[in-house]
């Protein structure tokens, strides 16, 4: 019964152009993707040892991700010192102000933060992005869709409640919570609408709520 109660539900859902288009009017900037940069890094205990790698970097004498692999203590050694791309506020301030002020291919001088010694390379760019409406167009129609769907789920369940005084033996909030459980397993996934890192962002340089609110007492 479920089953085939969404389905009705779903298949009387219709969402037009204009309701499209009046929604990425409304909400632009909640569709704006952040500027990104993908890099990777070494990262060591003293700067002593940095400076040396940055020497061999600098003379062409080895490759960055197979020092990082061969010399990094960071989690992101075993893949190079890959961190993926990530955007301002997911790293220590130290070494976020080095990656975005770096260019595609090149490499950093030693940063110091609170994990130790950094030498950072940028991989790629991404700039500050407003997608147009047809690049925005199938993402609102499922946020739209879904949230009709849960309307019209509300509205389902209520009537049901209303003319439960009919009928004996049945369970009418377990069939609620089974219709709610169902329409919220449709809901659009949260990474189909935001731009993701290629990796996770490693955790020897990524920025903690504690050091927000140590660095904010300071």
């Amino acid at each position: 019964m479920i089953n085939s109660v969404l389905e009705e539900i779903r298949n009387q859902v219709s969402i037009s152009d204009e309701e499209l288009l009046e929604y990425y009017n409304e909400n632009k900037e909640s569709f704006l993707e952040p500027e990104q940069v993908h890099a990777r890094h070494i990262l060591v205990e003293t700067e002593e040892e940095a400076n040396n790698l940055l020497l061999q970097l600098k003379e062409g004498l080895t490759d960055f991700a197979e020092l990082a692999k061969e010399k990094s203590i960071g989690p992101s050694a075993p893949s190079g010192g890959d961190l993926g791309f990530f955007t301002r506020g997911q790293m220590v301030k130290e070494f976020e102000d080095a990656a975005f002020s770096l260019e595609p291919g090149e490499i950093s001088g030693v940063v110091q933060s609170q994990f130790g010694y950094h030498i950072i390379k940028c991989e790629e760019k991404k700039e500050e992005y407003s997608p147009t409406f047809e690049e925005a167009k199938e993402r609102i129609s499922n946020t739209l869709k879904y949230q009709r769907e849960n309307e019209a789920i509300i509205a389902f369940t209520s009537k049901l409640r209303e003319e439960a005084f009919i009928v004996f033996n049945y369970d009418f909030d377990a069939e609620i919570e089974s219709l709610k459980s169902s329409a919220e397993e449709s809901q659009p996934s949260e990474s189909s609408e935001q731009v993701t890192s290629e990796e996770t962002v490693s955790e020897e340089v990524t920025e903690t709520e504690e050091d927000k609110d140590t660095s904010n007492n300071d």
